[in-house]
């Protein structure tokens, strides 16, 4: 069982697109739905607002790598 839990774990490390190269494809302007569609679901979301402005942050982990927008 822990061999197949390690196997798992690099796949999924293997897959994932938290890295420099997916992270440099990302552009100012992009919608929200631009770099999903570069970096797939984040792991995190958070909305608020203040005073009529709101804002949408994400983030993406794997392993030590993270990326917030």
């Amino acid at each position: 069982m822990r061999r197949f839990v390690l196997v798992l774990a690099l796949l999924v490390a293997a897959c994932s697109k938290v890295d420099e190269e997916h992270y440099s494809r990302i552009q100012n302007g992009m919608t929200g739905q631009q770099v999903y569609d570069i970096l797939g679901k984040p792991n995190q979301t958070s909305s608020g607002g203040l005073l009529g402005v709101s804002a949408t942050s994400a983030r993406w982990v794997s392993g030590d790598a993270e990326i917030d927008l």
